[in-house]
């Protein structure tokens, strides 16, 4: 971005002397020809011969110049071209791994509950307050679950003994 703006300050710094150079110019050859009208015939054609002479050149150097400055302005306006297209692809990019973090964020989330209980089966240490909330979340489910896929397959006492650990984990976490 910045090379863009330090060439567009550099083709207006070249409008502007190119307008400064006309101005200089176009009173030089005023000045010229109200000398010319004070000398005698023969200088007059002499300095309009110098005139014309120095208008060819003037003209040469004034189209080089515009030359010059539509090449900048061109590659000046196809950088910014590439500049954009950069720019639409980082973008695209940008979303792609925002969505795709929102979804490890997401997925983190989920385990984020059972982390307690995973850090306790693997060290056998944990903070009470972090075990137990998380603890009772897991045996109510394990409790729904087991009820719903294999009703017939946990026996009364077992039941019972589960049911009793919910509570007490209920009553240990009410303030």
């Amino acid at each position: 971005m910045k090379k863009l703006t330090d060439r567009r300050s550099k083709v207006s710094e070249l409008k502007k002397e190119k307008n400064a150079l006309e101005t200089t110019i176009d009173d030089i050859l005023r000045k010229l020809e109200e000398y010319v009208k004070l000398l005698p015939e023969n200088y007059e054609k002499a300095t309009k011969t110098i005139i014309q002479l120095s208008d060819a050149k003037i003209k040469k150097i004034t189209s080089s110049f515009n030359k010059t400055l539509s090449e900048a302005v061109n590659k000046a306006e196809s950088k910014l071209d590439e500049l954009r297209k950069h720019v639409e692809t980082l973008e695209d990019e940008i979303k792609k791994l925002t969505k795709k973090a929102v979804e490890v964020g997401e997925t983190i989330g989920k385990y984020e509950g059972i982390k307690p209980i995973l850090n306790l089966m693997a060290t056998g240490k944990g903070a009470p307050n972090e075990i137990m909330p998380s603890m009772l979340v897991l045996l109510e489910r394990f409790r729904t679950w087991i009820m719903q896929a294999h009703p017939r397959s946990m026996s009364y006492t077992t039941e019972l003994n589960l049911n009793s650990l919910i509570e007490d984990l209920r009553r240990y976490l009410k303030p």
